[in-house]
């Protein structure tokens, strides 16, 4: 594996658990590039603790000097690497991957699977038959077919009415 290679120096990584648990097992540093979701949170939380640095696609144009640069100061700078080092020892002392995986065994084990358990009574019959869903979806089409033609009678009429005065 190339991670586990003596030679590799910084990882670019999209912070999901996989690539930053091999990260942190290695002492290897991070190069962030979160995209969507809880990676944001991860990577901010990397960049705390010292670990990583982070190519924002949002917030800056992502090019090839500012990849570069952070990976200059990623490779480098001993900081990181002890900032990775410190973190390993946190899972190591926590029991890291191993505790992880014995937690989701013994609930896999000993607790009722809660994602194949039916709706029961406790939820109402809206909900157990997704009708909230589909009332929701019929008045979204609804008011956009509203809409539709409001402007459609709007342009062909000139939004005037036919209003007859009565004397």
């Amino acid at each position: 594996m190339i991670l586990h290679h003596r030679n590799t120096k910084v990882i670019v990584t999209h912070t999901r658990l996989g690539s930053l648990s091999e990260s942190i097992d290695d002492a290897t540093p991070m190069l962030a590039f979160p995209l969507f979701g809880d990676q944001m949170s991860i990577e901010y939380h990397l960049q705390e603790a010292g670990a990583a640095l982070a190519l924002h696609w949002r917030e800056e144009p992502i090019t090839a000097a500012a990849g570069t640069d952070r990976t200059v100061c990623l490779s480098t700078d001993p900081s990181f690497v002890e900032a990775t080092k410190r973190l390993y020892q946190i899972s190591k002392r926590e029991g890291g991957a191993v505790k992880a995986a014995v937690i989701v065994e013994d609930l896999m084990m000993f607790s009722p699977p809660i994602h194949l358990t039916p709706s029961n009574d406790s939820v109402s019959f809206l909900a157990s038959t997704n009708l909230d869903v589909y009332l929701v979806i019929l008045l979204r089409v609804g008011s956009f077919l509203y809409a539709i033609v409001a402007f459609v009678s709007m342009v062909l009429f000139g939004g005037k009415k036919n209003i007859k005065k009565t004397e």
